[in-house]
């Protein structure tokens, strides 16, 4: 509650401070989601013990300082996942402890007499998608922006991020730095954004899967938020490059075809452990159509993403893309993967969607009642990794799919506009997993089982 309490007076006395200087105006929005929810067999075992039911929120603040058109500063506030009777979280009854934090805080402004715009800060930064998410990179990171607007249809970026940096070591190469370039040409009916980047990993940065120190490197899969476990010894560092393209083209008025494109390379300098991955490279593609009609928007979409091969396994290698990961992910579906509403339940097989194909079907949009709307979406989806590749760590998240094993999924959700800004959205999601038997235990499920998530969120936004 200290936290809290910290926090909100922190807030009152930057809103004090501004509102009491005439050149400063202050603009303050946000979000504050309230979640109800029930939950069965997340783990796609028969053995699963989890809670059924959660209640949780999540309030984030938005505030800007504007001096001019040419000068902000943002900061945004968060407090939360909170699960309620949670004392870690701060839900606990008389708990001292809360999870409050700042999610945001950067500086936004023009350099004179020029068309570069410059952010500098903890900001959001995400590479280029049309479909479903960069899963690649696409998160709240610390970095510089730099834009320049050429002309009214293209616009040339540049980015430096560090996303890591490991000061409790005093070594050199303790820390981790992405740079990536983007170009947009943006025009009425077409879109394309071409992207590179390249990562540098010091062999000290402390950049490993989450759950897992250097002693355990874990490079098969890119379930959570730091995908791959890199090197980790005092001669070695990790590189990455990437590149890809979003695309949005309408050749017709109500017609919108979008595709994403992506691949990626790893390569670690100094191995010293064959558990560790020496390289990894990988790629994926999104294809999404829709049609916009009076009723709803039908639409229909696939994707293909690369997994490890037979001869990778043998080789310590890893045929899967490997990313740095974020709050982005790969939203294809509503549980499976990251596309729940807020701080709902998700990602329930994978965060970058990473090793799998699939395709779908959904209706957006329905609406045959006021301030009340509808989507169904149905997916089909299997593992693309060699069907006796089995991972040789876990990172104790999603399901490690092959080819041999297959889900169906199935969401249904409806959003009812209370009050203009007051909205509540039910999420209905089915999976049915079909997981082969063999070496099943060791992919983060040993039945075929299926699973279930029903959830409400209740909405304040302002």
């Amino acid at each position: 509650m200290k936290r809290i309490l910290t926090l909100m007076l922190g807030v009152a006395f930057i809103l004090g401070a501004a509102t009491q200087s005439s050149a400063v105006e202050v603009q303050v929005s946000g979000e504050m989601d309230t979640i109800f929810g029930f939950s069965d067999n997340s783990g796609f075992s028969k053995e699963d013990e989890n809670d059924h039911f959660f209640a949780r929120q999540r309030y984030r603040i938005n505030v800007e300082f504007i001096a001019s058109e040419n000068l902000r500063g943002v900061m945004q506030f968060q407090i939360g996942t909170m699960e309620w009777g949670n004392a870690e979280d701060g839900a606990q009854l008389d708990t001292t402890s809360a999870s409050a934090k700042i999610r945001r805080a950067y500086v936004d402004w023009k350099v004179p007499d020029t068309a570069l715009n410059v952010k500098m800060g903890l900001q959001y930064i995400g590479l280029p998608s049309a479909v479903f998410g960069n899963p690649f990179f696409g998160a709240n990171a610390a970095g510089v922006v730099v834009s320049a607007g050429l002309n009214d249809n293209i616009t040339l970026s540049g980015i430096w991020s560090r996303p890591w940096k490991d000061t409790s070591v005093s070594l050199k190469d303790n820390d981790t730095d992405m740079f990536a370039i983007v170009a947009d040409f943006s025009y009425d009916d077409f879109t394309v954004s071409p992207w590179f980047s390249y990562t540098r990993a010091g062999a000290h940065s402390g950049f490993w899967t989450e759950g897992y120190g250097p002693e355990h490197p874990v490079y098969w899969t890119g379930e959570t938020s730091s995908a791959y476990g890199l090197t980790y010894d005092e001669s070695g560092r990790s590189n990455i490059w990437a590149g890809g393209i979003a695309l949005s083209v309408s050749p017709i008025d109500d017609l919108e075809i979008k595709f994403d494109g992506m691949y990626a390379k790893l390569d670690n300098d100094g191995r010293t452990s064959t558990t560790m991955a020496p390289e990894a490279d990988g790629w994926l593609v999104a294809l999404a159509v829709d049609y916009s009609m009076d009723w709803g928007t039908p639409g229909a979409f696939i994707w293909y993403a690369s997994g490890d091969s037979k001869s990778d396994q043998a080789n310590h290698k890893s045929g899967r893309m490997p990313i740095l990961g974020g709050d982005d992910g790969f939203g294809a579906t509503r549980l499976a993967f990251p596309g729940a509403y807020s701080a709902g339940e998700d990602t329930w097989v994978s965060t970058s969607g990473v090793g799998t194909w699939g395709l779908g079907f959904q209706i957006a949009d329905v609406s045959f009642v006021e301030d009340l709307t509808h989507l169904f979406r149905i997916a089909y989806f299997q593992g693309t990794n060699h069907k006796n590749a089995v991972p040789d760590l876990l990172t104790g998240e999603g399901v490690y799919m092959t080819k041999r094993d297959w889900a169906v999924e199935v969401d249904f959700d409806t959003e009812y506009k209370i009050y203009e800004n007051f909205s509540t959205i039910l999420e209905l999601s089915y999976i049915y997993m079909d997981i082969d038997n063999k070496s099943g235990e060791y992919r983060g499920s040993n039945e075929d089982e299926n699973a279930w998530n029903a959830q409400v969120t209740f909405s304040y936004a302002f």
